[in-house]
């Protein structure tokens, strides 16, 4: 399930807090029109803007796997990753260190918005 999540944020681009519970919801994509709308956590700005990104075949198949892994969460048909951040965060952080190679969450932010 990690390797999915892990997954995810590397071909988005996109934040923790912008892929978890409770900032994006299934209404929010569009699998017909290959997009998805994303709250933007913008630091930086006094609001949120939403920004759309491209919701590719291969996007839909991780959520669908996460989904199948998370079915017995009460909130999985309002959030695609129904986990919090933190939780994520944590499964990244365990990533890193059995893997041997050392990454954060950001680090996989800046492959997908550099990829």
């Amino acid at each position: 399930m990690t390797k999915d999540i892990i997954r995810l944020y590397i071909i988005t681009g996109c934040r923790r807090s912008e892929l978890c519970r409770p900032y994006l919801t299934w209404a929010q994509i569009d699998t017909e029109r290959g997009s998805a709308f994303i709250r933007n956590k913008n630091h930086k700005k006094d609001h949120d803007i939403m920004f759309e990104i491209p919701w590719l075949k291969e996007h839909q198949e991780i959520l669908d796997r996460i989904s199948a892994h998370y079915d017995w969460h009460p909130l999985i048909h309002e959030y695609p990753l129904p986990i919090s951040s933190q939780n994520v965060y944590n499964a990244i952080n365990i990533a890193s260190k059995v893997s041997g190679i050392k990454f954060t969450p950001h680090d996989l932010r800046d492959t997908g918005a550099t990829g």
